[in-house]
């Protein structure tokens, strides 16, 4: 077995210091062990002279094999995520590092390594705080953030308070990404749009009023596409679908409203990327048959 390192923001000996605490944190489970999922297990430990979370992703057999042949990892592809994120402007917890560990037939196991996020609060408790303008200026930081994501062409998959800081409040809010290995570079479809809106509905309370619930819906619609002329009739079928706080499994059940209402939700068409033009000559004798006026 053999690990190879890629440092970003780190130097060897933090990184490996890091891996190694992170590894006694899953072997005894102590309280460096933040999330314990079998598949993705991740720790906070010290990295230099900050903290640092460091997620472990166990590969299955087929991401095994294609990253043992040279594709991608999941810790690397977090990593452009987060290139994806920032190169669009948008906030997310800075990677410190990589590593990817190497066997005989595979590579079963990769490691993100990324900045701790101390600073700010999730959306959701600060809206529990506030009321009034406050709230409805809130409301419109993340509706816009989620608008954008989606205008831009990226869609994350858990849009949960969990995943997500809200970083500068009052004075400059905006919201950071935690999680981003979930992230795909593509334009949403409707039904992952909808994923996202709910859990967007679900940070903001149980006691959701109407007029709140209307509120967020407009905003995004909005910010989404500001010349639609569908906004309203959406909206007004958005409102009874979004009121419920708890709905199941959010995929189904989006997927089931979109096919009821496809009509009024046209799938987003992404741009068509045109051939390159072709260089074309021009010889003398034609300059001189076509002289200019």
């Amino acid at each position: 077995m053999s690990l190879t390192i890629q440092c970003l923001d780190a130097t060897l000996p933090e990184v490996r210091a890091a891996l190694e605490e992170h590894g006694r944190a899953v072997a005894t489970g102590n309280a460096q062990l933040i999330q314990s999922r079998s598949w993705r297990p991740v720790s906070r430990v010290r990295c230099g002279s900050g903290m640092a979370a460091v997620k472990e992703y166990r590969h299955g057999f087929w991401r095994s094999l294609l990253a043992g042949a040279g594709g991608p990892s999941r810790a690397r592809l977090a990593v452009r995520a987060h290139s994806a994120l920032t190169e669009r402007g948008f906030l997310a917890a800075a990677p410190l590092a990589l590593a990817e560990e190497r066997r005989p037939g595979g590579a079963p196991r990769s490691f993100l390594i990324a900045r701790w996020v101390d600073d700010g609060a999730r959306p959701g408790e600060v809206l529990s705080t506030v009321e009034g303008a406050a709230w409805e200026r809130l409301v419109t930081v993340l509706a816009s953030h989620l608008a954008a994501l989606h205008r831009q062409g990226l869609w994350i998959a858990d849009y949960s308070g969990c995943n997500l800081r809200l970083m500068g409040w009052p004075e400059r809010p905006e919201i950071l990404i935690l999680d981003y290995d979930a992230l795909h570079v593509r334009t949403p479809r409707w039904t992952e749009r909808l994923v996202n809106l709910y859990q967007v509905r679900r940070q903001l309370g149980e006691s959701l009023s109407e007029a709140g619930l209307a509120f967020l819906i407009r905003t995004y619609l909005e910010r989404l596409d500001p010349g639609s002329g569908l906004a309203d009739r959406q909206a007004e079928l958005l409102r009874p679908f979004l009121t419920p706080f708890r709905a199941g499994k959010l995929a189904p059940r989006c997927a089931a409203f979109w096919k009821q209402h496809r009509w009024l939700f046209p799938e987003p068409v992404a741009p068509r990327r045109l051939p390159a033009a072709r260089p074309v000559s021009v010889s003398p004798s034609a300059l001189q048959n076509h002289p200019d006026d």
